[in-house]
Formats: C-alpha cells, structure tokens, sequence
C-alpha cells in the first residue's frame, strides 16, 4: 500500500468535505493452502492488506478523526479470527492481527474521543467468496455444489448460507451514530454455530 498516496488522498477529502468522522478498513484479501505449503508471497500478500493496510489506514486518518466530535474507527476482522481454520492459516492469523491493533489503537486515541471496535462478519455474499475459484473449492469440499448450501447453514446458528454486504454496512453504520457513542473497545460478531461441518471458508 502507497501510505504517501493513502496520506493524500484523505487530506484532499478532508480540505473538500470539510472533516474526516468515521472511518472503515475494509479491504480484503483470500487465498488457500496448508501452513507448509503457503507461499512466501501469500503469506506476505494477505498480512500486507489486512494488518499493514489496516494499520496505514489508521495512521494517516487519526490525525483528522481527532478534530471530530465523534470520531470513530471499524476494522472488519472475521469470525475467523475467533478460531483456528484449516488451509487459511495467513487469513486467519492476519484477522487475529486486526484485533489486537483495534484494542491498541483504543487505548492510544481514547484521549483524543476516538473510538475504535473491530467487527466479525461470517462468510459474506461478496466477490471474495462468490468467484469461481472459491466457489469451486468450497462446492468440493463440501461434497458437492448440492450439499454447499446445506453445509454453509450448518455453519451459522440463525441458519442462513450468508450474510449480505450491506448487514455489515449497517453494523458500521450504527457504530457511528449517536446511539452508539460509548461503545468502544467491542468486538461484534455474526455468530457461528459452535459446531460445523469440515467445510472451511
């Protein structure tokens, strides 16, 4: 990530808008394989969007959110990072690094009245699970496109396959209203059943 360009493009958006409220690190990054047989560069790609991109995002917006009256910062993490997940060890260990950043961050810019919280979304409806590739490596390890659908609810305890982009979009969305003016230092997640089947996404 271009951390200069980052730095830029927030201070234009600034000067134009007149402030910087709430922000959102959202961006992300998959790819499978075993702990031994990752590669260097998927390990270092997925750590780089995560936890580096997250961490620049942060470090160029802080400055304008502490002019705020109520600034605020979300860090979409994953209902990965709550557990260990086979053959996404990079994903899951970067999303464990989203969180901890997010409870550090809190305790720096708490003084300055910005919150932070990181939020755990399940598998989304979202070009990073619905492309081809991931669609087919998660229809073989379920058994079967069929037995997909079936395999997905068994992961989550309302029962649905997915969520959709925009419960996420409103989950970060009322972090910033005023309702929810002291919450800080939270973790939401979407839950999973404590049990599933093997399928891994």
């Amino acid at each position: 990530m271009d951390y200069t360009a980052l730095n830029e493009g927030i201070r234009r958006g600034v000067d134009e808008l007149g402030g910087l409220d709430l922000l959102c690190a959202n961006a992300g990054l998959a790819s499978y394989g075993g702990v031994l047989d990752l590669t260097p560069e998927q390990w270092g790609d997925v750590m780089d969007v995560h936890v580096t991109g997250s961490w620049n995002t942060v470090r160029a917006a802080a400055p304008f959110l502490s002019r705020s009256d109520a600034g605020s910062i979300v860090l979409t993490s994953s209902t990965g990072s709550l557990r260990a997940e086979a053959y996404i060890a990079h994903y899951v260990t970067a999303k464990h690094g989203q969180v901890r950043l997010t409870k550090s961050l809190v305790i720096e810019l708490s003084p300055f009245g910005i919150r932070g919280i990181a939020i755990y979304p399940t598998s989304a409806n979202a070009h990073m699970i619905t492309n081809a590739v991931t669609q087919r490596l998660m229809s073989e390890n379920a058994g079967g496109s069929e037995k997909l659908d079936q395999a997905a609810r068994a992961k989550n305890l309302l029962g649905v396959p997915w969520i959709d982009a925009i419960d996420v979009a409103n989950a970060v969305l009322f972090v910033h209203l005023d309702e929810a003016r002291y919450i800080t230092e939270s973790a939401w997640p979407w839950m999973r059943a404590p049990y599933w089947s093997e399928l891994t996404f």
